[in-house]
């Protein structure tokens, strides 16, 4: 069976997996053919006619293969090697390379659905989340955290390396709010057995503030943090360093369809800023943002 792996080989934690990923393909009886996200002509290798597509990598990986193939009938498996892997947790992805392979062939195809936000002159779509406010502030706190965090991994495996001695291997007036189409850590984490210390910072990457999310209902699940809840917020980011916690329990909604006719404050798409640079003189309101049902679909 003919696969098309797209690997980020500078991910999160596993920079040198692309061989031991490639091995356990063939073993397990698919070709794979590989292609590096840094290439140019990424995106030209998803045209051809495959089985399924293997993203390998982090969020942001999984993000833009899915992007990619959104609306065709070519499944996505995904191969976590990223920080904070929450697609993958929300998807019930776990084990080793060898162990997620031979569950592909009984996994059932799982539709997810994008989000797309229109504003500021352009259109964007999103798999994870889109937020505002203290939201978006909180994105950016946790994504420089992750990266402290990777950088921190990076040197103790530096350290562990052969040749090495000694160590053991909506406006702010109304409100902030955070908008997930149920892929943006809606909390359907399976611990299912005990994880290292890497590992429990990565999966403090993303907190759960819409835990009844459900990522293929066609829904946006809208979490509202006004002026009351701030303080709890900021306090629940805080803790998240040093404990795991439950958020606190903000208002929420569901909605097809969220609109923002006002000053919008600070944006967030997914883990970036938005709208980008490029459409920062642009006049970033009205602000729409709609679902679109069953867009991937995920193994």
């Amino acid at each position: 069976m003919l696969v098309t792996v797209v690997h980020n080989p500078g991910a999160g934690y596993a920079k040198a997996a692309e061989d031991e990923l490639l091995d356990e393909l063939r073993r397990a009886g698919y070709e794979p053919v590989y292609v590096s996200l840094r290439e140019a002509g990424w995106r030209s290798a998803l045209a051809g006619p495959v089985e399924f597509v293997v993203a390998a990598g982090g969020d942001g990986t999984v993000k833009r293969v899915a992007l990619e193939l959104a609306g065709r009938d070519v499944p996505v498996a995904v191969v976590p090697m990223g920080t904070a892997n929450n697609i993958a947790r929300t998807l019930g992805v776990s084990g080793s390379v060898r162990e997620q392979i031979a569950w592909w062939g009984r996994r059932r195809i799982r539709l997810l659905d994008l989000g797309r936000v229109s504003g500021a002159g352009r259109s964007d779509r999103f798999l994870e989340s889109f937020g505002l406010g203290a939201f978006a502030r909180a994105i950016e706190r946790l994504k420089s955290r992750e990266d402290e965090a990777k950088e921190r991994f990076d040197d103790a495996r530096e350290q562990a390396s052969p040749g090495r001695r000694g160590v053991r291997g909506d406006r702010r007036a109304a409100a902030d709010a955070a908008l997930a189409d149920g892929g943006g850590r809606p909390g359907l984490l399976r611990r299912l057995r005990p994880r290292r210390a890497d590992e429990r910072a990565r999966d403090r990457a993303g907190p759960p503030l819409a835990p009844g999310a459900d990522p293929g209902d066609g829904w946006l699940d809208v979490v509202r943090i006004g002026e009351a809840q701030r303080s709890a917020f900021l306090g629940f980011l805080a803790a998240l360093s040093e404990e795991e916690r439950s958020p606190p329990d903000f208002p929420s909604a569901r909605a097809r369809v969220f609109e923002i006719d006002g000053e919008l404050p600070e944006a967030h798409l997914d883990d970036e800023l938005w709208p980008p640079e490029s459409s920062r003189g642009a006049t970033p309101f009205p602000v729409r943002i709609t679902v679109e049902p069953g867009a991937v679909r995920f193994l």
